[in-house]
């Protein structure tokens, strides 16, 4: 009995030592997981902060690409901007020499009358101040290149322009013996940048004067549209249009150059600047045959309100 009863405290100490053991090392496993688990929460804080840094990084890198983008773009649109003012500026030239040119081969014909001459030679006096006038603006403009292309509308009397411009372009109509009707009603008062349509009416006049025959005639009438929307039509009977490149006539990057009736050229570079000046200052621009009789119409849209 006393035999049994050590063995059994012997087993009961053997298994409390077991336990002991197990609890120990459980302890020491417990500490190293917990060990594990502080030093893995450690690194993945360190590596959401480098994580975090990374993105900040990348944030700040497209952010400087889209800033240069922009300026790289904003840099190609002055330069296309100051490419597309030069090239308007030498087309307009062309149009104020072309009658100095034209009344000096009248000043040269046979039997011409000293009264006649008198009168050339006040036109071309006024065409060299037009010339002048030009000059100056270009001057004016290259002072300060953030105004290029720019508009700036004023309200003005669209009948007025149209008698003014007939008066520049009489001589090159009455090379062609061209006869000319202004239909715009006196007064009529249009909303836009005087010196773009202005620009745009001598292309349109001048384009209808190289297109039209010896002989024949050009017309200007308009019509409201809508409210505040005033429509400006230029008409003549000439040789009209050409269905395949009329989609190419207002192109800025397909100029087509087409030799006039009496063997004048051009650059083609006209059209497309009208419908940069006449879309700056929010209209439309648009030809179709004149279905009237031969010829073309061209149109386009300007405001008559603020």
């Amino acid at each position: 009995m006393g035999v049994r009863q050590n063995v059994k405290n012997d087993t009961f100490a053997t298994d409390f030592e077991k336990i002991k053991m197990d609890s120990s090392t459980l302890f020491f496993i417990t500490i190293i997981l917990a060990g594990i688990l502080i030093i893995s929460l450690g690194a993945n804080h360190v590596l959401r902060k480098k994580n975090k840094d990374h993105v900040k990084k990348l944030k700040d890198e497209i952010n400087k690409s889209q800033k240069l983008e922009t300026t790289l773009q904003k840099t190609k649109e002055i330069v296309m901007q100051n490419d597309q003012y030069h090239l308007s500026v030498m087309h307009d030239m062309k149009n104020l020499v072309l009658p100095l040119v034209a009344y000096s081969e009248l000043l040269v014909m046979d039997g011409i009358s000293l009264e006649k001459m008198k009168s050339i030679a006040q036109k071309m006096n006024q065409n060299a101040g037009e010339l002048i006038d030009a000059y100056t603006n270009i001057l004016e403009i290259n002072k300060e290149k953030s105004n290029l292309l720019l508009p700036s509308p004023t309200l003005w009397d669209l009948y007025d322009i149209v008698k003014e411009i007939h008066i520049l372009l009489s001589a090159s109509l009455e090379k062609k013996s061209i006869s000319f009707e202004n239909h715009i009603e006196p007064e009529q008062m249009v909303y836009a940048d005087h010196k773009m349509i202005r620009s745009v009416l001598i292309n349109l006049l001048t384009n209808a004067i190289k297109f039209t025959h010896h002989g024949g005639k050009i017309t200007i009438y308009g019509k409201k549209t809508e409210e505040n929307l005033y429509q400006i039509n230029v008409k003549d009977n000439g040789i009209g249009i050409d269905e395949e490149k009329r989609e190419k006539f207002f192109s800025s990057s397909h100029y087509i150059s087409t030799i006039g009736t009496a063997g004048e050229v051009g650059t083609g570079f006209g059209l497309a600047l009208c419908k940069d000046f006449v879309h700056r200052n929010g209209g439309e621009i648009f030809v179709e045959n004149n279905h009237d009789e031969q010829g073309a119409v061209f149109s386009f849209t300007i405001s008559t309100e603020h």
